[in-house]
């Protein structure tokens, strides 16, 4: 390795050393001060808040495409993160709506399931790409993301 590469190298160190440590400076807000839209220390984000509640959604990395009637991998994402699977739900379609009203920028653009019902055959979802709601065949394979009620 030559010298100016050898340089290089350590400025790009030096650069992403500093890019590190100004994420290790980032403080989340707690959920007594967070409002809808932000991101929690671990991950998840407040979707609303209201008399010392709040709805929030499960980090991104938990979430998974599946079929309607077989939701249980995002449950076992859930629990590989560390969260408690139980204490976690499929959000109703009204829930998904305001999800995507306030941190759309947290979801994929593409579908998700609701816990809605529209028929015996079809359930309720929302596009995050474009926000229409609609409904689709319980076989189709949308994401799916857990919520939460908290209390605080």
């Amino acid at each position: 390795m030559s010298y100016s590469e050898l340089k290089q190298e350590i400025s790009d160190i030096e650069t992403l050393l500093t890019k590190l440590k100004e994420r290790l400076k980032t403080t989340f807000p707690t959920i007594q001060e967070a409002t809808p839209g932000d991101v929690l220390e671990d991950g998840c984000i407040v979707i609303q808040k209201f008399d010392g509640a709040a709805l929030i959604a499960a980090p991104g990395l938990t979430e998974c495409r599946c079929v309607w009637d077989q939701i249980e991998p995002v449950f076992n994402n859930l629990a590989k993160q560390g969260f408690t699977p139980s204490q976690w739900f499929i959000p109703s379609i009204e829930q998904l709506c305001l999800a995507y009203k306030v941190a759309k920028q947290h979801f994929s653009a593409t579908n998700y399931w609701s816990s809605t019902e529209a028929s015996s055959t079809t359930a309720c979802g929302v596009n995050f790409d474009v926000g229409i709601q609609g409904s689709g065949s319980k076989t189709f394979s949308y994401c799916v993301r857990a919520f939460r009620l908290v209390t605080f």
